[in-house]
């Protein structure tokens, strides 16, 4: 492995570090208040597209790490979609029942 590859390891594994804790956190509090959907969404085209210039340059780092930052992205906007359409929990707290 030549050290492009190495480095390109290294700063994708740093960067998937970098969003495992706030997949976590929204894994045991169903919270994503505050996060921002559109943020999310361009977040995952932008991983996409890395991805693919690995696969046209033939990178493996850049494959492996945007393939794995693709899965944790896309939990974190399902959640973020789940969160936005769900009545709010505040409402049935106090014993109300939304309606869909």
């Amino acid at each position: 492995m030549d050290t492009a590859e190495i480095v390109g390891f290294t700063a994708g594994t740093i960067g998937t570090l970098a969003f495992l804790p706030q997949a976590y956190k929204i894994h045991k509090t169903n919270n994503t208040d505050g996060l921002s959907a559109a943020t999310a969404l361009c977040f995952l085209v932008a991983l996409a597209l890395w991805t693919a210039y690995g696969v046209l340059t033939n990178s493996a780092s850049l494959i492996a790490t945007n393939a794995f930052q693709i899965a944790v992205q896309l939990y974190i906007v399902r959640r973020i979609q789940k969160n936005a359409l769900a009545p709010p929990a505040r409402l049935e707290a106090l014993g109300f029942r939304a309606f869909v």
